[in-house]
């Protein structure tokens, strides 16, 4: 890891999904000091909140679960 690098300054995404794999979607911050929420209240938006999760909606993100999580 770079010295120089400040991760506050790169790009996050998020990823979920529901646990019948059936809707996908993610969160993307150009930089990761632009998420104004902790983990534990972004989860709590997007399980409580079905206008915000349907803003989220990327069907195509089920590729990455497929990948890296089984």
């Amino acid at each position: 890891m770079s010295d120089d690098l400040d991760y506050s300054e790169t790009p996050i995404v998020i990823y979920f999904r529901n646990d019948d794999r059936t809707y996908f979607g993610s969160i993307r911050f150009e930089r990761k000091k632009d998420n104004p929420y902790k983990f534990a209240k972004l989860a709590e938006k997007v399980m409580s909140k079905q206008e915000f999760r349907e803003q989220c909606s990327a069907p195509e993100s089920e590729d990455v679960w497929s990948r890296n999580w089984k």
